[in-house]
């Protein structure tokens, strides 16, 4: 009979492991907060245009 190697479970809560290194426990904001203030060349008006400035649709009314 052969052994089939399964996939070890974390329980919740449990940070992952990847190479033998638990992972840092940081929130969301701190991950990202690295990029904070990094575009800005960017169109003001970006937010509210978003689908003109990725699919080249018209820009919408005020």
């Amino acid at each position: 009979m052969k052994t089939v190697a399964t996939k070890a479970r974390r329980t919740a809560g449990e940070p992952s492991r990847r190479a033998g290194k638990t992972a840092a426990k940081l929130t969301l904001y701190e991950q990202l907060k690295v990029f904070d203030g990094r575009a800005d060349d960017l169109p003001v008006d970006l937010a509210r245009q978003h689908d003109h400035y990725l699919y080249g649709t018209a820009k919408r009314a005020r």
